[in-house]
């Protein structure tokens, strides 16, 4: 009996040893680093510094640390397709407006991006997502407190533009085609402005069509179109999408008897022309309103159509913006 009673106690004792023992190696645990540091391969560094979610199909690390000091949930903003983190982000007031609307803006990207993948796939659907997209952006860049300018140097106003830049051509080239199927459909009426759902948009057309054409027959993204015998592309950076205005080119004949007094003599043709039927187009969505409140607000925007070759900057709240222009994109095709 002695013996039993001495091996049940060193048995309690040996339980009591080890449950100090784990308390302790857990007290300890509390102390050690939880932040590890290791060296970074140069392509982690870019990947850090400039991916973004149309160049890796991730959300970009400024986002995501945007998403995390929120307290959002970065699992579900990172790979749902719903407005739910949008509308979150959207309520929070306590961090500046750089960091909210670029934030802001990426996720518009991504879930422009998925309704531009989804089935079925709506037009409508689709291009106001770009719009969105397109009005964060634009608020980013002239509606925050420091200027374009003043940023100039930063790799965060670089993704935003691209991202301004990709919506516009986006939501201009889905616009388009809507608007030529509405045209065949209800053929000689004349409208002043354009609908897409609830977004009234006006077109401010700066650029002339080659053979007085009204409107072109196709607008391709000069990004999209590759070329081979070209010696180089020739272009330029700026606010803006770079397009190519496809129009039904018309050769015209010059004769012998052009400019005589009569004009009576036999001609003969020696001469055949035409206009280049495929120019080169910048388009820029533009939202005038005079505060950011406003502009996120607003359902109307401006359609701004330009000849790169002869504007090569525009006047946007203040600010001198140089306007985007591909030179060889209409010439090549």
């Amino acid at each position: 009996m002695k013996h039993v009673l001495l091996v049940f106690f060193w048995r309690w004792l040996s339980m009591i040893a080890a449950a100090f023992a784990l308390g302790g190696c857990a007290v300890v645990s509390e102390f050690r680093p939880s932040v590890a540091v290791r060296a970074m391969t140069s392509d982690e560094y870019v990947a850090l510094r400039r991916g973004d979610f149309l160049g890796t199909g991730k959300l970009s690390a400024l986002t995501l640390q945007t998403i995390r000091v929120t307290g959002l949930d970065e699992r579900a903003c990172a790979t749902s397709t719903s407005l739910a983190c949008i509308e979150a982000l959207a309520m929070v007031k306590d961090l500046d407006d750089e960091t909210r609307l670029s934030a802001l803006a990426e996720l518009w990207v991504q879930h422009a991006v998925s309704i531009s993948t989804a089935v079925p796939y709506s037009d409508t659907a689709s291009a106001s997502a770009w719009i969105e997209t397109a009005r964060h952006t634009y608020a980013y860049l002239f509606f925050t407190r420091r200027s374009p300018g003043e940023r100039a140097f930063e790799e965060r106003q670089t993704q935003v533009r691209d991202w301004y830049n990709y919506a516009v051509q986006k939501t201009v080239t889905q616009l388009f085609g809507l608007q030529h199927r509405a045209s065949r459909a209800h053929a000689g009426e004349a409208k002043a402005a354009l609908r897409l759902g609830d977004w009234t948009l006006r077109v401010d057309l700066n650029a002339r069509l080659p053979n007085d054409a009204t409107m072109p027959r196709e607008l391709l993204p000069a990004n999209a179109l590759a070329f081979q015998g070209l010696r180089g592309i020739y272009r330029r950076d700026g606010l803006g999408a770079e397009l190519v205005a496809v129009t039904d080119g018309e050769s015209k004949s010059l004769d012998d008897s052009y400019g005589s007094p009569t004009g009576n003599e036999h001609p003969r043709t020696f001469l055949a022309w035409s206009e280049m039927p495929t120019p080169n187009v910048t388009v820029v969505l533009r939202f005038e309103a005079p505060t950011v409140d406003e502009l996120l607000a607003s359902r109307e925007l401006v359609v701004g159509v330009y000849d790169p070759l002869i504007q090569d900057y525009l006047q946007l709240h203040g600010q001198r913006v140089p306007l985007a222009g591909n030179f060889t994109a209409g010439y090549g095709l």
